[in-house]
């Protein structure tokens, strides 16, 4: 099952109508959660046939915690090699540990395709992302303009951080200096990190897989000495990309920018929400 499959219902109304009914259902069933999930069989029929499936199969109640650990260094490792998800990933695409970097690029650049590019630039588009920059990326992609697509796609996931880091300013009411970059990427992992930690599996893997890609591809640059093998941001913006920027290289940027506007905030709701279930 694509994990976009399992996104959009996350998203939709229905999902939180039933949910608000199984934390109802929870205050008298205890921890039996996969029972309260049988009561929706002919529902999910229509909307997510296997999404109870999904949940059982990588809930912590259903694994051991030497099977947690390997999943987390699974999806750790991946998003090291730069890899994160796009509209066609499998939710388990990232189960396996990847033997190599040839062997990560090799497995996920079967899903970099033309149409797949259009797929992320549409959901995208669904986003407060500005959309003329999307399209100037789309456009670059498609020439094979790699190197420039990047660029913007860095400059857009720039500015998902800086936001984000503007709303954690305001919260906590003081005038410091925006984070960027790299430092922006290290503060969303500080300020939700024990939340993800406290909460189902399939959430934490997520947050551990977009969180690691990112803080890769914005790794400090470290005076520029050494040559990154996986596309940086710091060294491709400052003309000290000696390599030429390839097709692989910019689906990974796009995906991690689907992977953090798209997908990572669902599961941050959909966290928030799990934790509400607790008995």
């Amino acid at each position: 099952m694509k994990l976009i499959d399992i996104i959009s219902y996350l998203e939709s109304e229905d999902y939180a109508t039933k949910m608000n009914n199984i934390i109802n259902g929870l205050q008298y069933l205890g921890n039996t959660v996969l029972e309260a999930y049988k009561v929706w069989d002919e529902w999910f029929e229509k909307a997510a046939p296997k999404l109870e499936k999904i949940i059982s199969s990588i809930s912590v109640a259903g694994l051991s915690e030497d099977e947690k650990q390997k999943l987390k260094d699974s999806y750790t490792e991946w998003g090291k090699y730069g890899w994160s998800y796009n509209t066609t990933s499998r939710y388990n695409d990232f189960s396996n540990f990847p033997i190599s970097l040839e062997y990560a690029d090799e497995f996920m650049g079967k899903y970099c395709t033309d149409e797949e590019i259009i797929n992320i630039k549409t959901k995208l588009s669904e986003c407060e992302l500005n959309i003329n920059d999307l399209d100037e990326a789309l456009f670059c992609f498609q020439q094979g303009k790699y190197k420039s697509c990047v660029l913007i796609l860095f400059s857009l996931i720039d500015n998902l951080l800086i936001r984000r880091n503007k709303t954690f300013i305001d919260k906590k009411d003081k005038k410091v200096k925006v984070r960027l970059g790299g430092s922006a990427i290290k503060a969303v992992k500080e300020d939700s990190e024990s939340d993800f930690e406290k909460g189902i599996l399939f959430s934490h893997l997520i947050f551990l897989n977009t969180l690691t890609c990112l803080s890769k591809i914005f790794e400090y640059g470290n005076n520029f000495e050494d040559q990154p093998k996986i596309i940086n941001r710091n060294f491709v913006s400052h003309g000290m990309y000696e390599r030429e920027v390839s097709r692989i290289d910019c689906f990974k940027v796009w995906s991690a920018l689907y992977s953090f506007a798209v997908i990572y905030p669902t599961v941050e709701s959909y966290q928030v929400e799990i934790g509400r279930m607790e008995v």
